[in-house]
């Protein structure tokens, strides 16, 4: 199949028109020489190389498992090393690549080629020994590595806890880039597992395509599978944070960033397992997605399971992996022939009606006019990403829209049930309700963060969006607020007092954490959909004791595209508040303002 792939998509063809680069510059000093042949020993070299401050090194995510015969922690941490330069001629490489995929040196995407390309011509440092502190404070040799600049090493670890990320730090000469921190799971012995393809599973690939592959690594912005993320995290919110996520992928090593980045983006954490085979080759790369990858993956996958070979493995590929069933007949069970008939193993494999949705496709917010509400948060989320979109509070008869979707007599259509309560997203043929699962939806697609981000995105929605509406209504949301006007006064009291300075506590304490990063974000050092949710909280501010979070609150509003909505038509009016302002039931450290 790989081969009549390869013949009638040209694919060799493609390689002979894309340079391949000596791995060892002709212009070595004798002392890079004699490292050069001393990496012939691998792990047995007397003599290794050292990480300079002109160096890169790229620390791999890794698993950590219970030795079978001895019950410790130990894990295979993998590490590459290269230098900063390259010897080849770069403008070559970059318009064989643009030639193929015909793009002009005018086009604004040719300058992603010189970013995505450069991995590949890095000159490879041979030999290298690389340092690293796990936890921060136990040292770790890794390597010397071999020919490739990869080192592999099985190391033992101190006691750790089974579920939970550790990591790992390079102990480099300042001036040393790249991937310089590294995860490493803790997966105990039993549980559940998953390992997952990559190409054309989770990411578009179109690994059948040469030039398509030349696109989509060296151009495009790298795309999720439509539909994958949430599969994802609904298999995750099935097997428990404690399983091992495994991506297993027949990329380059050179593509690790890259990947990494799409996975941290995406799809829940896990190790990335790569190919070694195409240090400055561009040929390579086509040549490793294309060719023995069906005996690459199952030696990667036979090494996964004598890692943990008591889990259960959940295994998901693309209709191009081979597919196995296993009929059972050797044991004894009701139903067993019914369950072996061959109809049923066919409609397994037939095609699930599936839903329709195109990035070209304008999102819909339906939601109520009048007030900015729980729609506020969509609004946000579209506006910063600057996407196309509809709202049903500027949209003649749009009220009328929201009560059709919410009445009682509309049991929804074939692809999607009936929403219980606005807001409501319609892209495509899909429709969306409730707040957390649309903004989960639309991460991915407008270039936010997932997963950590969506936890802190439902505490935001919980502690300072549902519990200040709950306010208004504590005794029943069908009875209007001049009905319950004194349990809801004694509810605020109550919120003010003790439930909001839990939540700004909470968020005070993640934006002083590591993981928070540079600026004033919640997570990673960038703006997710969570710091956006903070944008529906107002006032508190005068305690003084949240500092950090109300900076975000300021950021946030100075966001040009924030900025702009907040002054414009579009933003519905906030003179009730985001859901209704009482004056009566604002309430400070003293009691009633």
């Amino acid at each position: 199949m790989q081969q009549r792939t390869r013949k009638e998509r040209r694919f060799d063809e493609t390689e002979r028109d894309l340079p391949n680069f000596s791995p060892f510059s002709s212009s070595s000093t004798a002392v890079d020489k004699a490292y050069d042949l001393l990496s012939y020993l691998g792990k047995h070299n007397p003599m290794p190389r050292l990480v300079t401050d002109e160096d890169t090194v790229w620390l791999l995510d890794n698993t950590a498992y219970r030795n079978e015969g001895t019950g410790k922690w130990e894990a295979e941490f993998v590490s590459a090393a290269f230098s900063q330069r390259s010897s080849c001629t770069v403008i070559d490489a970059i318009r064989s690549v643009a030639g193929k995929i015909e793009l002009d040196e005018k086009d604004p995407n040719y300058p992603t080629i010189e970013k995505r390309i450069w991995p590949f011509l890095r000159d490879i440092k041979p030999g290298t020994q690389v340092k690293v502190l796990h936890r921060g404070n136990t040292p770790l040799k890794l390597g010397p590595g071999g020919r490739n600049g990869i080192s592999s090493d099985t190391k033992g670890l101190p006691t750790g806890e089974g579920g939970k990320l550790t990591p790992t730090f390079a102990d480099v000469p300042q001036g040393a880039d790249g991937v310089l921190e590294m995860k490493t799971f803790y997966a105990e012995p039993e549980g559940w597992g998953v390992i997952s393809d990559i190409d054309d599973t989770i990411k578009v690939t179109q690994t059948s395509d040469p030039i398509g592959i030349l696109r989509t690594t060296f151009v495009e912005k790298p795309e999720p599978i439509a539909g994958m993320p949430e599969l994802y995290q609904f298999i995750q919110s099935l097997v428990k944070e404690k399983s091992a996520w495994f991506y297993l992928s027949a990329s380059p090593y050179n593509l690790y960033p890259f990947l990494r980045d799409f996975r941290q983006q995406n799809y829940p954490h896990g190790t990335i397992i790569l190919r070694d085979a195409s240090w400055m080759s561009l040929p390579g790369l086509l040549t490793t997605l294309t060719l023995g990858t069906e005996d690459y993956k199952v030696d990667r996958m036979e090494k996964v399971h004598s890692w943990l070979p008591r889990r259960k493995m959940i295994c998901i590929g693309d209709s191009t992996q081979v597919i196995l069933i296993r009929k059972v007949e050797d044991i004894a069970a009701i139903g067993i022939v019914a369950k072996n008939e061959p109809d049923r193993f066919e409609k397994a494999f037939e095609a699930p009606k599936r839903q329709k949705s195109s990035k070209d496709v304008p999102y819909e917010l339906i939601y109520w006019p009048g007030v900015p509400g729980r729609g506020e948060h969509i609004r946000l989320a579209l506006e910063e990403a600057g996407a196309t979109y509809t709202d049903t509070a500027h949209t003649e008869g749009g009220r009328d829209q929201v009560a059709a979707q919410i009445d009682v007599e509309n049991i929804g259509d074939d692809l999607n049930p009936p929403p219980l309560a606005p807001p409501i997203l319609r892209h495509g043929d899909l429709l969306i309700s409730q707040t957390p699962n649309i903004l989960l939806y639309l991460g991915p697609r407008l270039g936010y963060a997932l997963y950590k981000v969506n936890g802190l995105a439902l505490t935001a929605l919980d502690g300072l969006s549902n519990e200040v509406h709950d306010c208004h209504h504590p005794i029943a949301s069908g009875l209007y607020y001049e009905d319950q006007k004194d349990e809801a006064k004694r509810k605020a009291k109550d919120f003010v007092e003790n439930r909001l300075p839990k939540f700004l506590g909470y968020f005070e304490r993640v934006l002083q954490g590591k993981a928070s990063g540079d600026g004033p974000w919640l997570y990673g050092g960038q703006l997710t959909y969570a710091d956006l949710g903070t944008k529906a909280m107002a006032g508190a501010e005068k305690s003084g004791k949240y500092a950090h979070v109300f900076k975000l609150y300021g950021t946030v509003q100075e966001r040009p595209r924030i900025k702009e909505y907040l002054a414009s038509e579009r933003r519905q009016d906030y003179s009730l508040g985001i859901y209704r302002y009482y004056e009566e039931l604002d309430f400070g450290p003293e009691g009633h303002d």
